[in-house]
């Protein structure tokens, strides 16, 4: 959430080599928001696998993966599809079905069983093809992760919820083991009722108010009824700021991001944590 990705992962899994080279040289100048792809190269179920186990994690960071059918036999690719699925537990790549022989692997039949995205034969596998499916591939792999890890961070701040000490140590902890929040160059500042929560990384206190307070004259976009807003700056920097309400005290978040925009979606889970998190605040001892 806070620093989001260097680069996005493509995994590309076929038998035939010159499929594979195609395909690298075809994405190998494209990049999705700014930020490069990385395109791996396997050539068949075995090593996917192989890739997959060398790499454990509840949240990998293979953004797409496109996938042959037929490679060490007829039904090799949809083997790879469920053991992604269900053994190595990635739920957030978004996989594509790519097969030479459209009729050993019914359309509908694959992407109803097999969660994938999209289905496609090789004879449509043109450039713009494989542009279009990357780049709506990586967005919605982005929301699905930045969605899970800020999920799992509140449920992490809520098992300690009845401390405030606890509930910082967990959120730097957390924040710290899904995203390297004190990347160079990074800023991040969160503050409850003026109190520092987080931070600041990138700025001093004193230097994160003054640029918050800036910020805080400019328009930004309503998100609740509330008044609940987000302020993007001219220099890049955004500001979450949430007003004191019924059930919820102040609070405000500075993030800045340098060679990285995060898109609206990113934010507004960023937003969902921290209102939930000022709200948990007020009931902490």
């Amino acid at each position: 959430m806070v620093s989001g990705p260097s680069q996005y992962k493509i995994l590309v899994v076929d038998d035939e080599p010159d499929v594979l080279a195609v395909t690298k040289l075809a994405l190998g100048n494209m990049d999705v928001m700014g930020l490069p792809l990385v395109v791996e190269g396997v050539a068949g179920k075995a090593e996917a696998i192989a890739y997959y186990e060398a790499q454990p994690s509840w949240m990998h960071d293979v953004a797409v993966a496109i996938i042959d059918v037929v490679m060490e036999s007829d039904s090799a690719g949809l083997e790879l599809c469920e053991h992604i699925r269900e053994v190595a537990q990635d739920r957030t790549v978004q996989i594509y079905i790519r097969t030479g022989q459209p009729g050993v692997a019914p359309e509908r039949e694959v992407i109803d069983r097999y969660d994938i995205s999209g289905y496609f034969t090789k004879a449509e596998a043109t450039e713009e093809k494989l542009y279009s499916m990357i780049k709506a591939g990586t967005r919605q792999h982005d929301t699905t992760r930045n969605l899970a890890g800020a999920l799992a961070m509140l449920e992490g701040v809520i098992a300690v919820g009845h401390s405030r000490e606890a509930m910082k140590a967990r959120f730097l902890e957390m924040l710290s083991g899904f995203l390297p929040a004190q990347r160079e160059g990074n800023g991040l500042f969160f503050s409850v009722d003026d109190e520092p929560i987080l931070g600041p990384f990138g700025w001093d206190v004193d230097e994160a108010r003054a640029v918050q307070a800036e910020i805080m004259k400019l328009d930004g976009r309503q998100v609740r009824p509330e008044g609940d807003r987000i302020v993007r700056a001219g220099s890049g920097d955004i500001l979450i700021d949430i007003p004191a309400g019924e059930n919820t005290p102040q609070a405000k978040a500075l993030l800045r991001i340098p060679g990285f925009e995060p898109p609206e979606r990113v934010i507004i889970a960023i937003h969902s944590f921290l209102r939930n998190f000022a709200a948990l605040w007020t009931r902490a001892a």
